[in-house]
């Protein structure tokens, strides 16, 4: 059984980064870290992160970095 809401966990962290105006580095390091140890738990709906997120390039491919990313077929333009 996954663990969908560590997708809220996430996102509201993204958000905090994002409207506190960290830095590329910040988020990365933050985020990044968090992905790994919501992943080891399980979260199953991380997609759901990465779409929301698709537009932001620091998050982005923080992801893509992790493995994590949308088909081609499914990226807004950027």
């Amino acid at each position: 059984m996954g663990w969908g809401s560590a997708s809220t966990i996430f996102d509201r962290v993204a958000d905090a980064l994002i409207q506190s105006g960290a830095n590329a580095e910040v988020t990365t390091v933050v985020l990044d870290e968090l992905l790994r140890e919501l992943t080891d738990g399980d979260w199953d709906t991380v997609d759901e992160s990465v779409e929301r997120y698709q537009n932001n390039p620091t998050i982005y491919a923080m992801f893509q970095h992790n493995g994590y990313g949308l088909p081609p077929d499914d990226q807004d333009d950027r």
